[in-house]
């Protein structure tokens, strides 16, 4: 199942998942998510960066991105995170 974080992440970009193939659609996706800010501050995350660059399916790319929740989730609160999670709810 899809996290509400992975969803309001990709929200605006799953529509070219529907409007397209999903092929395509992650290609789209995965270059926002390389130019993102959003995941300025998370500690070790070259490897789980390079997986959700590499994710070849939908499932695939909501995996990644419910683990990379929980890494979030589990942060001590810094001002980093903080603006992290502002970019995120916004």
């Amino acid at each position: 199942s899809r996290s509400d974080w992975s969803s309001d992440v990709c929200s605006s970009d799953l529509e070219s998942v529907d409007r397209i193939d999903e092929y395509r659609g992650i290609l789209h996706i995965r270059r926002h998510l390389a130019a993102s800010p959003l995941f300025k501050g998370i500690p070790h995350f070259r490897d789980t960066r390079i997986r959700m660059l590499r994710a070849a399916t939908l499932d695939e790319l909501m995996t990644v991105l419910d683990e990379i929740e929980n890494m979030i989730d589990r942060q001590p609160e810094t001002e980093e995170t903080t603006m992290t999670e502002n970019a995120i709810n916004q």
